[in-house]
C-alpha cells in the first residue's frame, strides 16, 4: 500500500500525537486541507510517568493514563496507524516504510512534510544478567503491569538510580510492603534536581520509612540461572528477587544514524529554534531531539514529558507554516515521594556548570511575614528552599524546594518569569525572603 501525506509524525508518544493534534487544529483554523498520519509501535497514546502509579496499583488499566485517544485523533482527521515498525526513513524520496506488527503487511507513506518523535530508549548499564527474568524498567507499560502481578509483600527489589522515577518506583514497591534497596552511581539522590541538602532531606525521609538508600554504589552483576537471585552491590553478592532499572534514556534514533541528519555525539537530533533539522521540512521534537536551555542559550538533552509537548506543538503547527520560535527551555520537575514535596526548576548547581556558569547556591533562612499581604502567598515555615544565581551577575537561574507542605504555585509562576526576564536575586528578597549561603 502507497499514500501521501501532507504531514508524518514518527512516533506515538506524548510528542507525536501533540504534534499530529497541534498540526490538524492549526490547519484547521486556516481552513487549510492537510492531511495527517501518525506512526506509533503501540496502540494507544499514554504517559509513562504515570507508570510507576501502575506498579503501586493505584491505577490498574491502560485507559486510566491514556493522553491522547485514538477516537479524538480520528476526530481532527489524523491517521492513525497502531502496532507499526518503522523500517526505513528516505529523505531523498520523502517516503517511510512500515511493517504492521499484528499481520506482517507493510506500507510505503510518501511526505510533504516529517516530524521525528520517536522518544528514548532506555539507558542500561553494561554488565552481566541485565536481561535476565525479573529485571525491568520504567518505560513501558506492560512491563510495568507485569511487575504489578509479580511483586508481594517481603519480597526484595532492587532500583537501580535515584531520579525521580527511580524515587517514584521504590516508594511505590515499599508501600506494596516489599524491602527496597536503591543503588546510586551518583553521590547523591536526584542528584541535578535537587542540591547536595535538599537531596539528603529527601533521602533522610525514604530511609525513615524502610527504604535502604546506597550512593556512590559500584553496580556489578546480576546473578541467576534463569531470573533474578542476586546482585553484586560494592562487592558483596545481596538476593534480590527483582532489578528495576531507572537509570536515564538516550534518544531512540539508530535509525537516522546515517541518514544525513545533524546529530549530536550522544545521537540526540539537532533542530533550529523552529524544531527543524538540517533537512527541509524535517522536524524532530521530544526525547530523540536536542534543545536549547532558556539561561545559557547552548544545546542541552531534557528528556521530560512536558517539554517534549511543547516542542511537539511547536513543530505541528510549524509544519503547516506557522512560523513559531522557541526560546529555550526551563526545566520544571514536581513530585511527591515518601511524603515530601519536590519543586525542582531551572538550572541545577551541576547542570550549569556543565554549560558554562559559575553559580552559587543561597539557602532561604527566613520568610519575613510583614512583606505579605496575603497569606495565602505566603511560603509554609516548613519549606526547605534554595535558589541557584550565576556568581558573575546574580541573576537568578533556578530554585528548588522540599518539604511536607506543597510549594505555593504563584512562586512557582513568579519565579519562572523571573528566570525568563533575567532578574537578580535582590528581587526574591523584596519578596520577604531572606538567604544564607
Amino acid at each position: 500500500m502507497k499514500r501521501k501525506f501532507d504531514l508524518v509524525v514518527l512516533g506515538g508518544g506524548v510528542a507525536g500525537a501533540t504534534a499530529a493534534y497541534a498540526a490538524a487544529l492549526k490547519s484547521k483554523r486556516l481552513k487549510k486541507h492537510f492531511s495527517i498520519a501518525l506512526i506509533s509501535n503501540e496502540g494507544t497514546v499514554y504517559s509513562r510517568s504515570a507508570l510507576p502509579s501502575i506498579v503501586a496499583h493505584e491505577i490498574s488499566s491502560l485507559k486510566s493514563i491514556n493522553v491522547y485517544p485514538i477516537s479524538s485523533l480520528r476526530r481532527v482527521n489524523v491517521k492513525f496507524f497502531g502496532r507499526c515498525e518503522i523500517l526505513q526513513v528516505d529523505f531523498n524520496a520523502r517516503s517511510v516504510k512500515i511493517e504492521n506488527l499484528n499481520d506482517g503487511e507493510k506500507s510505503e507513506l510518501f511526505f510533504e512534510n516529517l516530524i521525528i518523535a520517536t522518544g528514548s530508549l532506555p539507558k542500561l548499564p553494561q554488565i552481566k544478567g541485565a536481561s535476565l527474568r525479573g529485571t525491568y524498567t520504567m518505560k513501558w507499560f506492560e512491563k510495568a503491569k507485569e511487575l504489578s502481578r509479580k511483586v508481594k509483600p517481603g519480597m526484595k527489589a532492587l532500583v537501580v538510580g535515584a531520579g525521580l522515577i527511580g524515587m517514584e518506583t521504590a516508594n511505590a514497591l515499599r508501600r506494596l510492603g516489599l524491602h527496597v534497596t536503591i543503588a546510586e552511581v551518583l553521590p547523591h539522590i536526584l542528584s541535578g534536581v535537587l542540591e547536595p541538602p535538599l537531596s539528603r532531606y529527601v533521602q533522610a525521609k525514604a530511609e525513615s520509612m524502610g527504604v535502604k538508600i546506597m550512593v556512590q554504589c559500584q553496580l556489578g552483576n546480576i546473578e541467576g540461572k534463569k531470573r533474578v537471585e542476586s546482585v553484586i552491590l560494592d562487592g558483596e553478592r545481596v538476593q534480590f528477587d527483582f532489578v528495576i532499572f531507572c537509570t536515564g534514556v538516550r534518544p531512540n534514533t539508530a535509525l537516522f544514524a546515517n541518514s544525513g541528519l545533524e546529530m549530536a555525539g550522544y545521537g540526540a537530533i539537532k533542530v533550529d529554534s523552529e524544531m527543524q533539522t538540517n533537512v527541509e521540512d524535517v522536524y524532530a521534537v521530544g526525547d530523540c531531539a536536542e534543545k536549547i536551555d532558556y539561561v545559557t542559550k547552548r544545546p542541552v538533552y531534557r528528556p521530560l514529558g512536558s517539554l517534549a509537548a511543547r516542542t511537539a506543538e511547536i513543530a505541528g503547527m510549524n509544519a503547516v507554516g506557522a512560523g513559531i520560535t522557541f526560546e529555550g527551555s526551563i526545566r520544571h520537575q514536581y513530585d511527591y515521594v515518601f511524603g515530601v514535596h519536590i519543586s525542582s526548576m531551572g538550572l541545577s548547581s551541576s547542570e550549569a556548570s556543565s554549560l558554562g556558569l559559575n553559580t552559587e547556591t543561597l539557602f532561604v533562612k527566613r520568610v519575613r511575614n510583614d512583606a505579605f499581604v496575603q497569606e495565602s502567598l505566603m511560603i509554609p515555615r516548613d519549606l526547605k528552599i534554595c535558589v541557584i544565581v550565576d556568581k558573575k551577575t546574580d541573576r537568578i537561574v533556578g530554585w528548588q524546594s522540599v518539604g511536607p507542605s506543597k510549594p505555593v504555585s504563584y512562586y512557582n509562576i513568579l519565579v519562572d518569569d523571573l528566570i525568563k526576564r533575567g532578574e537578580t536575586v535582590g528581587d526574591l528578597q523584596e519578596m520577604g525572603l531572606d538567604f544564607s549561603t
